[in-house]
């Protein structure tokens, strides 16, 4: 179950990174090159942990920051007017059809599901 959701995560990071680093200004973020840092320096230690009690704290904490993701979540739907005072728009993920079949064999099976 966690090993999924894990790869969930990363895999997640890996499509979101580009975009977010465009509109943070930041050139050329690698998705690859992320996942492989986040799992090597924020993942890897976590998981060579001999006692995961120490962990317990920051459970507190990422449960505390879901609730306060969701409260704004809930916030922001009622009284959201970005989209009437914001004409700009950042141009973070390129207009077009969907693209239903890859341009080659590997960009087809990169996104197939991690068993």
């Amino acid at each position: 179950q966690c090993y999924g959701a894990c790869i969930a995560y990363i895999c997640l990071i890996a499509s979101t990174a580009p975009v977010v680093g465009k509109a943070l200004g930041i050139p050329a973020l690698s998705g690859t090159v992320l996942q492989v840092l986040i799992t090597v320096v924020m993942v890897l230690p976590l998981c060579l942990l001999k006692n995961l009690n120490a962990l317990g704290s920051s459970a507190i904490f990422a449960l505390i920051v879901y609730l306060l993701v969701a409260v704004t979540g809930v916030i922001s739907f009622f009284t959201d007017d970005w989209h009437e005072s914001n004409q700009e728009s950042l141009n973070l993920c390129p207009v077009g059809e969907p693209l239903w079949f890859g341009e080659g064999i590997t960009s087809t099976v990169k996104n197939f599901p991690t068993i």
